[in-house]
């Protein structure tokens, strides 16, 4: 419930790492088990991380991330 302390913005460590979501589901045995056991996990974790961390330029910085991630990516 602590991750609901922070209103949700543009994007965050949890969209960037896992903006493959669909392709790592699809190549997973039992894409539900591994979306609950990996993907979940380590994505409330991240949140957790971000609602520790928050702030104007952490949050700036995930904003050039996410954009050097899909220029990189094109």
């Amino acid at each position: 419930m602590h991750v609901l302390d922070v209103r949700p913005g543009i994007t965050d460590p949890a969209s960037i790492k896992f903006r493959n979501e669909n392709e790592l589901m699809e190549q997973a045995e039992d894409p539900e088990k591994y979306y609950i056991e990996v993907i979940m996990q380590e994505k409330i974790k991240l949140y957790l991380e971000y609602v520790e961390k928050h702030n104007f330029f952490y949050d700036l910085g995930l904003i050039f991330k996410t954009f050097w991630v899909i220029v990189k990516e094109r």
